[in-house]
């Protein structure tokens, strides 16, 4: 699996409204943002609903974006806010912080059966799932870069002692 990288060029172009920039960002970013969208509403419904629901918005105000390198961190801010959107008609009566949201997709738990945090399973897909940068797996998960690695060995070590035993 490539890893989740749009060139300055096929930025400008989606942008600026290109059909074929347009497809090559969605291809890029399906999987990924099903991912980021999965660890937050749970029926997979939801899930591609969201998705839609991003991609509409992001069209929608491609115009405003100011920069072309931002468009990945523009996509997933996009699509948590839309996350959160789905969250508050979900459950109107539950106050949402980030306490209440989980991190991974209940899937991931079959590829990872090890006794891991839950962001510990997040930065593992992210990083090893989706090839995410160290940048772009602090700036979706919200955890300071140096901690973000630090859990990512931790995870790895519980991971290697777990298939050794």
């Amino acid at each position: 699996m490539g890893t989740m990288k749009i060139n300055k060029a096929v930025s400008k172009r989606f942008i600026a409204g290109d059909e074929a920039a347009f497809a090559e960002v969605y291809q890029t970013f399906k999987r990924p943002l099903f991912f980021f969208l999965s660890s937050y509403l749970s029926r997979k419904e939801d899930v591609e609903d969201a998705f839609q629901e991003t991609f509409l918005r992001v069209l929608d105000r491609r115009s405003s974006l100011s920069s072309p390198e931002g468009l990945s961190s523009y996509l997933f801010l996009v699509a948590r806010s839309v996350a959160m959107d789905f969250l508050r008609k979900e459950e109107p009566s539950l106050p949402l912080d980030e306490e209440n949201l989980g991190y991974v997709p209940g899937g991931l738990d079959d590829f990872l059966p090890y006794d891991l945090s839950e962001e510990e399973k997040a930065i593992l897909g992210y990083r090893l799932v989706f090839g995410f940068s160290w940048q772009q797996v602090s700036e979706i998960t919200h955890i300071p870069l140096s901690t973000a690695k630090a859990k990512y060995a931790a995870a790895l070590k519980s991971v290697k002692g777990a298939l050794r035993s």
